[in-house]
Order: structure tokens, then sequence, then C-alpha cells
């Protein structure tokens, strides 16, 4: 099995339906694992990568 999408819930999620679908406004859920954030180094790198999206 190798990496599959989470599916959201209206009935138990929040950010997507509520903050998003519920406004008309595009939204997304992203999970970075913990693995990839075990350094200074490599937390910053992973803001260098999504800070233009935010």
């Amino acid at each position: 099995a190798g990496n599959q999408p989470y599916a959201i819930d209206p009935a138990e999620d929040t950010t997507v339906p509520v903050h998003g679908d519920a406004r008309g406004l595009e939204a997304v859920l992203l999970e970075i694992r913990n693995d990839g954030l075990r350094t200074p180094d490599a937390v910053y790198a992973w803001a260098e990568r999504l800070y233009p999206w935010l």
C-alpha cells in the first residue's frame, strides 16, 4: 500500500469542509511526516517550499 490520500468526512473534519467548501474557497489539508521535521534545517526547508503557496 503506497501513499494514499485521506478521505475528508464533513461529519468529522473541519478545515476543508467548514473553512473551505462552506465558504466557496479552495482549501487543502497537508500532512508532513514527523521524520521530515526532525532538525531545524529540515523545518526551514519545508517552510521554504510552502511559503510561496500560503
